[in-house]
């Protein structure tokens, strides 16, 4: 299998992780390739670009945190190349994988013993650009630290005038991420539906909204100075009073399915529920 690699070098272990995992690898007679990132190693391919690394790859390592695992889902956008998140970071909803489990889960992999779930991704139309979020996708101000003013159409209908810090719209994925913090809800990442949310409303009665997957949102902004981030990656500024549209991308990302525990028992473990013990 040609295994394709994207870590996050500021991590904690990451750099000695990297040529132990390279030389395993390399003797259960893998191929080897890292996206660019600065490591280097005797005899591994280093792929300059996205098109160089997606045009050789099969599977992707992302090894570092959640944020490196939505770097490698931005990377292989619609391609479809599955990813396996090995969390050597702090929360690890995404990146289930820990250091100690980094072997036997390859070793599944590598005898197919392995599932993969294939998770929705949100499409943000912005300006006729477009920004892609598996996790969520975020308005907030610029610098300014002025509340924004956010009109709200969903499926065509008006919905109602928010004055807020800002919006996340979030897919099932997301929801255990920005959205939670944000008081919005856990959604079990199988399903298809997306989360408004609304970041400290100034009003006691904004609640958050979960709506179809199908459902198209329009959110028109006003504030002085306003930007639109996807997954923490990527983001596009706005001027007053732009309208961004967002509704469910025409492709998915593939996770790969350690089986050392499910969507509960992380949920149960990270959130620290019934004291966070695993079984």
């Amino acid at each position: 299998m040609r295994i394709g690699i994207v870590a996050n070098l500021s991590k904690p272990h990451v750099n000695s992780l990297l040529p132990e995992l390279v030389e395993w690898l390399t003797a259960h007679k893998q191929e080897v390739y890292f996206f660019d990132n600065g490591f280097s190693y005797s005899g591994i391919t280093s792929c300059k670009n996205s098109d160089e690394f997606l045009s050789v790859v099969e599977m992707v390592l992302a090894i570092g945190g959640d944020g490196t695992l939505l770097k490698a889902s931005h990377i292989i956008g619609e391609k479809g190349i599955p990813i396996l998140g090995i969390n050597l970071g702090g929360l690890g909803f995404l990146t289930e994988v820990r250091k100690d489990e980094l072997y036997p889960a390859l070793t599944k992999v590598l005898s197919s013993g392995y599932k993969t779930e294939e998770r929705m991704v949100l499409e943000a139309i912005v300006k006729e650009e477009k920004l892609y979020g598996l996790n969520d996708i975020v308005i907030v101000g610029s610098g300014s630290g002025r509340m924004l003013q956010l009109e709200l159409w969903i499926n065509g209908s008006y919905t109602s005038n928010f004055l807020a810090d800002g919006l996340i719209v979030s897919t099932p994925t997301g929801s255990t991420a920005y959205s939670l913090a944000a008081l919005g809800p856990v959604v079990e990442p199988s399903m298809e539906c997306i989360v408004v949310n609304l970041i400290c409303p100034h009003t006691f009665g904004a609640r958050p909204i979960v709506v179809s997957a199908d459902s198209v949102i329009e959110v028109k902004c006003s504030a002085p100075s306003i930007v639109v981030v996807a997954d923490g990656q990527k983001k596009i500024s706005l001027s007053n009073n732009e309208t961004v549209k967002f509704k469910k991308a025409d492709y998915k990302v593939k996770l790969v399915q350690s089986g050392f525990r499910d969507f509960y028992e992380v949920l149960r473990t990270k959130l620290k529920w019934g004291g966070g013990k695993e079984r």
